[in-house]
């Protein structure tokens, strides 16, 4: 496991590299309302949101609750840098091709957690002593009767 200073310092150089990557891009005058200063202020934001994914697959107890947060974060950090570059890049097709990528993934991550979800419950994936009830046993119980 990961102790508290060593996410510090991974947090800390993300954001450098994040920095450094896009200060070439900055306009000069750094006005605030620019469209590259709002675009590199979205792929930032998903940088964070996935960063904050990839430290939740790190500090959830079990393989329910990373499923969950790999698949929320994340899914909002792609959705955001996705608009961060189609900010950027606002030519017609690229914004029509992040719509369609944007729907897709809004359409799939949740389907695909739910179905791996459920096939490591039926395989008997155990949960983590600190949850207090199992829902989706309790519904195959009822079926069952």
């Amino acid at each position: 496991m990961c102790d508290r200073r060593e996410i510090f310092w991974g947090l800390v150089v993300t954001l450098l590299i994040i920095f450094f990557a896009a200060s070439p891009f900055l306009p000069k005058p750094y006005n605030i309302f620019s469209k590259n200063v709002v675009g590199w202020t979205f792929m930032s934001i998903g940088v964070f949101f996935v960063f904050l994914g990839s430290l939740g697959l790190v500090r959830m107890p079990d393989l329910y609750c990373r499923m969950q947060t790999a698949t929320k974060v994340t899914t909002l950090g792609a959705l955001s840098m996705l608009l961060g570059v189609s900010i950027l890049d606002s030519s017609g097709v690229f914004v029509l091709k992040a719509i369609v990528i944007g729907v897709f993934l809004l359409l799939t991550a949740p389907i695909s957690a739910s179905v791996l979800i459920r096939a490591a419950h039926d395989e008997g994936v155990p949960l983590t002593e600190e949850t207090q009830f199992d829902r989706y046993e309790e519904s195959k119980a009822g079926e069952e009767v």
